[in-house]
């Protein structure tokens, strides 16, 4: 059994392309509606599915019982020479936390 979960993963959307906006008639009002891009529910299909690959390889402790704090620590190699890593936190920590480890 491991305390440690070590994870490769492509650089995930960033919050800029996490989520996008439509907007919708209701009662004959505009309401605009946020939903998860589908390059973001891609990504996030696809580590789910590593994240769980890894857990099961690596004899990762799991205890759904006992519900804990996981630490996530992350060197990010920008596939662009502008690009800033903290909005990429948003869609790799939900599919992480969508897991239910």
């Amino acid at each position: 059994m491991s305390t440690k979960l070590l994870i490769t993963s492509p650089i995930p959307p960033s919050v800029n392309h996490y989520t996008a906006h439509r907007v919708v008639m209701k009662g004959g009002r505009p309401l605009a509606i946020v939903y998860k891009t589908k390059e973001a529910v891609a990504y996030q299909t696809a580590f789910k599915k590593t994240v769980a690959r890894a857990v099961k390889e690596q004899a990762w402790i799991t205890d759904l019982d006992n519900p804990r704090h996981i630490y996530v620590d992350a060197i990010f190699y920008m596939d662009k020479k502008h690009r800033e890593c903290n909005n990429a936190w948003k869609c790799l920590l939900d599919a992480i936390t969508e897991t239910q480890l």
